[in-house]
């Protein structure tokens, strides 16, 4: 087994085992029985596509059932079928919104950019009530970039970033509605609804039409939220923090007016490393799990790769649990500027957005952290290093 490269909180490396991508392996030629869920699963593509599944390996399912399924053919796909989120109680109707939205969504990019997301080669509706829906699609080459990164030299942590700025440069440029909410697509139309966040909680009551409307929602979102403490005394402590942030956010949004920092602009809000895919020269070779995404101002969307971040919530002082990250410090503190120069000679107003949102973006992050916080303390702790009181 190949060891992946990490980086603790206090900067030290050290080689763990990869991140499992798969979790379960069934062959046809095996008298391993498939589960109940999974049965189903392999007649519904096989009947559609008329081609026999030697091979199913379980990617996912803790929330959604992903599987990678070989043909006899040699050819590879992967099945993704919803599944209500038991743990939050949600609604099979919205958990069947969110995967149409999805692909609705593959499809347009399909269309609209070379950006590299699967195929979508058929869906199956089965005529069981008992059933969900099974997107078949492409299977991405390359492993997950958590896996991969560390171990990258930096010749190909540079070309990492090159891979990143392609990406965010096609959503950057890409025509959608001029509205804070998530993208809707039916047939061919784009529309925003309102922010569909990943923990159903803290999503948005409304579309924003003004990004003072979103940042004041995002408050009273906080403000209500369980994350900021349960008894009156911490409440009242995390709204305290809450309002004087909000009064700060208030100056540095009536700074930040320019129409080219305002333009709305598509996000992929669940872009972490294991929903990308890369090769061992740090090109990017797939995006996936498109599930989770949103339309935002563009000093919003401007951002730097996740995989070099070590400052607002993602700064070792305030995380806690087990946390690596896969870019060393100070290789993060070199890649950074080269992220920056490589998106100021392709877009200046990229680059505009990446630089003039940086403290604002750091913010919305605290703000829809799912992280508990007992009195907004980090949060607070955060703030005096941006916005020292005198």
């Amino acid at each position: 087994m190949v060891l992946s490269v990490f980086w603790s909180p206090t900067g030290e490396r050290t080689e763990l085992e990869p991140m499992p991508e798969t979790w379960e392996t069934w062959l046809a030629r095996s008298s391993q029985p498939l589960e109940d869920e999974r049965q189903p699963l392999l007649r519904h593509v096989e009947e559609a596509l008329s081609l026999k599944i030697i091979r199913m390996e379980t990617l996912a399912d803790d929330g959604n059932l992903v599987v990678a399924v070989e043909y006899e053919n040699g050819l590879e796909d992967v099945v993704r079928s919803p599944r209500p989120n038991a743990r939050d109680g949600e609604d099979v109707t919205v958990t069947l919104q969110r995967f149409w939205r999805e692909v609705n969504l593959l499809k347009w990019l399909k269309v609209n950019t070379t950006l590299p997301v699967p195929s979508i080669r058929t869906i199956i509706e089965p005529h069981s009530p008992e059933l969900y829906p099974y997107v078949v699609m492409e299977k991405m080459s390359g492993s997950v970039l958590m896996n991969v990164a560390g171990r990258l030299p930096y010749i190909s942590k540079e070309k990492l970033m090159h891979s990143h700025a392609d990406l965010f440069l096609q959503l950057f440029r890409l025509d959608v509605p001029q509205r804070i909410g998530t993208l809707n697509i039916e047939d061919g139309v784009l529309d925003v609804i309102p922010w569909q966040a990943i923990r159903p909680e803290s999503s948005a009551p409304q579309v924003y039409d003004t990004l003072e409307d979103y940042i004041h929602g995002l408050i009273e979102l906080k403000t209500l939220s369980d994350d900021i403490g349960e008894d009156e005394a911490a409440r009242l402590r995390g709204e305290t923090v809450l309002s004087r942030l909000a009064a700060n956010l208030a100056s540095i949004c009536g700074r930040l007016d320019r129409p080219s920092l305002r333009r709305c602009v598509l996000v992929h809000d669940d872009l972490n490393q294991t929903n990308i895919l890369a090769d061992e020269r740090g090109h990017i070779t797939g995006v996936i799990d498109w599930e989770h995404q949103s339309v935002r101002p563009a000093v919003l969307a401007a951002k730097y790769p996740g995989c070099i971040r070590y400052d607002g919530v993602s700064d070792p002082q305030y995380v806690s649990g087990d946390v690596w990250w896969t870019v060393g410090p100070d290789d993060a503190g070199r890649l950074r500027e080269v992220y920056s120069q490589i998106v100021k000679e392709r877009d200046y107003d990229y680059w505009e957005a990446l630089v003039e949102g940086e403290t604002l973006r750091q913010a919305v992050e605290w703000l829809t952290s799912s992280s508990y916080d007992e009195g907004c303390a980090l949060l607070e702790q955060w703030m005096e290093t941006i916005f020292p009181q005198e």
